[in-house]
């Protein structure tokens, strides 16, 4: 799909969609981001979004072993129109991560572009998540998209027993997607490598490993992520 039509270093905004997952628990023949749903796979949801974003300048698809042929047909099918590349991630999002931060360096994508990382498996991507993440990126070098908590938050270290509370005004929960200046991310990663530490999602790695707090999107409660069978009949329902 070409990167090299145009030179890596005009690009300033990539968008990552991650499609590495295995998606075990709908027990199907085929990751769920490839299963039908509302109408189309999953993954075009995101994919969508992201070629028809005027605030993304290319796109890293990052796909399961085994599923090249497969997403080509798929993209080119749906439109695809912007410059990317298809690569094979990790046997983690963690490590899928870190594949395409890595890709893009060693490809001479600029280090102080800002890199925008979805989730394969949300469908609601919006046009404003997009930009507002790339824009706080830009400034700020790190953003997450996050929606307040409602709920009361209690903490649980032995199962059946509550060890105390947290104020619900200061608890959000996060969503993608999440952007940042590309050589951060790099940095954060490779000192996660170093002491063998995990994390499940970047703006927590980067927050902790490099002490950069990010920027907050407001997201909304319609972009959930497909998890579970019971996700896939919600999204359904309210997609339609």
């Amino acid at each position: 799909m070409g990167f090299m039509e145009k030179e890596t270093k005009d690009y300033k905004h990539v968008a990552v969609l991650l499609l590495g997952g295995l998606g075990t628990r709908f027990n199907e023949s085929k990751p769920k981001q490839f299963l039908p749903m509302g109408g189309k796979p999953l993954c075009l949801y995101g994919a969508e979004a992201l070629e028809n974003s005027p605030s993304v300048d290319f796109i890293l698809y990052v796909i399961p072993d085994g599923y090249m042929r497969n997403f080509a047909l798929l993209l080119s099918k749906a439109g695809h129109k912007k410059p990317s590349e298809t690569i094979i991630g990790g046997k983690s999002r963690q490590e899928s991560s870190k594949i395409a931060v890595k890709y893009l360096l060693r490809n001479g994508f600029d280090p102080s572009l800002s890199v925008l990382l979805q989730d394969g498996d949300r469908p609601n991507l919006k046009e404003r998540y997009i930009q507002e993440n790339f824009e706080n990126a830009d400034e700020y070098l790190s953003s997450v998209t996050a929606i307040k908590a409602t709920d009361s938050v209690a903490i649980s270290k032995e199962a059946g027993l509550l060890d105390g509370y947290i104020p619900r005004d200061e608890v959000y929960l996060l969503q993608t997607p999440q952007a940042f200046r590309l050589s951060l991310l790099d940095e954060a990663e490779d000192l996660a490598d170093k002491d063998g530490s995990s994390y499940s999602d970047e703006g927590s790695l980067v927050l902790y490993k490099k002490g950069v707090q990010p920027r907050i999107v407001i997201g909304e409660r319609a972009n959930l992520k497909i998890t579970t069978p019971e996700d896939k009949n919600l999204f359904e329902r309210i997609k339609g």
